[in-house]
């Protein structure tokens, strides 16, 4: 967790790059991640243009195998806006 913090303080804001992503996206979010609150994924959602913001239920800053369904699902309706199959 503390490499992750790290990574997050060292890298700056992404908001640049965030903008400029034209393709599909989707920005996941754990409703129990003890690290960000929803709302700065909700901000990373907001700033991609056309992104939808999904909160996975019981997800934390990890991936559990609970989680996985819900992802799956998600990720396979993003990769169909795209025209991915």
């Amino acid at each position: 967790m503390l490499r992750q913090f790290d990574a997050v303080l060292g890298t700056g804001s992404l908001l640049g790059y965030s903008k400029a992503i034209t393709a599909p996206a989707v920005v996941l979010h754990g409703s129990h991640d003890p690290m960000l609150a929803a709302a700065h994924g909700r901000s990373v959602a907001a700033a991609i243009p056309g992104a939808r913001f999904v909160v996975v239920d019981g997800m934390g800053h990890d991936l559990p195998e609970p989680v996985w369904r819900p992802i799956i699902e998600t990720l396979t309706e993003n990769f169909a806006r795209a025209g991915i199959r």
